[in-house]
């Protein structure tokens, strides 16, 4: 449901689902062990947004909704007799009035050019500062209520690096700080490279699901006493059944969720993986720099110096009547745009590994 929208409600399916899993589990456990579950994290990867979950967490704060009415028959001039509004409260706790401090959601998806639903554009309702994913427009959950993180990845493109640095320097950190009893994840597996349902946005590998599960498991680990719930979402690539790519997903997925028993999470070990990729593509500008000032420095040789061709020639190296090889694409290298771009991003990559 789209909890923008005061017709809705909050209480319709949008088709996927009709019962929200997570939410269901985390006002149970709540609720059931609420000696030990008094704070809990939901965290979403599937390709589409959370948005029942999302709709579910922020009913837990009083809320008023205003919706306008029509009363009275139309003349047919398009005006009716009374025109007004409704005003209706609406409130659906999990546990009591402090729900808003121990409830934390996030969620990572596709976002832009009509993708489904049409909401989770980024977002987080309780950043203190800018960071690097900014409220960049679109609906918005209830900012007076629990934490809700959304980023929206806009597509259709492959974007696993960006994907990557979402959770890394912003879900993962938000949700090892929020310290929670309970963590609980809507695993799904559409954002695969190969699942047609995701319509090309994202674009994961398996890979990807086990280091995120690895790191969410590390931070169960530190604060939640080991306790994480893993609830089945999307995954439709089922073609080939155990070594589909659904399959190799979910297997490691929960290789991940046995595998990583004893480690505990460290935002400095994620600085230190964050500044090792910084410098591997800091290293790779700068050999393609070097690549292209060699080839820079060739042809200005060849420009300044036309003997060389001469003999060249004369070697029988190339000639007019040589078979020339034809490059892919055809037309001409810009070669000096081409090194200011390169020069321009690898500042970039610098400025970026400097804060």
């Amino acid at each position: 449901t789209d909890p923008t929208i005061p017709a809705m409600g909050g209480s319709h399916s949008h088709g996927f689902c009709l019962l929200n899993n997570l939410a269901v589990a985390a006002a149970y456990a709540m609720n059931i062990y609420r000696k030990k579950i008094k704070k809990v994290a939901l965290v979403d990867f599937d390709v589409h947004h959370g948005n029942g979950t999302e709709a579910c967490v922020s009913s837990v704060t009083p809320t008023v909704l205003k919706q306008r009415m029509l009363i009275g028959g139309n003349d047919g001039s398009g005006t009716y007799k009374f025109e007004g509004f409704v005003r209706s409260h609406k409130f659906k706790p999990w546990v009591d009035m402090n729900d808003k401090d121990a409830i934390l959601f996030a969620s990572c998806q596709g976002y832009g050019n009509h993708f489904y639903p049409g909401t989770g554009a980024t977002d987080d309702t309780g950043a203190q500062e800018m960071d690097d994913f900014p409220y960049v427009g679109g609906s918005r959950p209830f900012l007076d209520g629990p934490r809700i993180i959304n980023v929206g990845i806009k597509g259709p493109k492959s974007e696993r690096q960006l994907w990557k640095k979402a959770w890394r320097d912003k879900i993962l950190p938000a949700v090892a700080s929020h310290e929670p009893d309970l963590i609980l994840i809507s695993a799904g597996f559409d954002a695969h490279a190969k699942d047609d349902m995701n319509s090309g946005y994202i674009g994961l590998l398996e890979c990807d699901y086990e280091w995120v599960t690895e790191e969410l498991v590390k931070i169960a680990n530190k604060h939640s006493e080991g306790r994480i719930v893993s609830i089945l979402e999307g995954g439709y690539r089922i073609q080939g059944r155990t070594v589909s790519p659904f399959a190799r997903s979910v297997a490691a997925h929960v290789r991940a969720l046995g595998g990583a028993i004893f480690k505990e999470w460290s935002e400095a070990e994620q600085i230190k993986e964050r500044d090792r990729e910084i410098r591997i593509e800091q290293e790779k500008l700068r050999k393609q720099q070097e690549e292209l000032q060699k080839l820079l420095a060739e042809r200005q040789d060849l420009d300044d110096n036309p003997a060389t061709n001469e003999n060249r020639e004369e070697a029988g190296l190339e000639g007019p009547s040589s078979p020339k090889r034809r490059r892919r694409g055809g037309g001409s290298i810009d070669y000096v745009a081409l090194n200011a771009q390169l020069e321009k991003e690898a500042e970039a990559a610098k400025s970026n590994g400097g804060e």
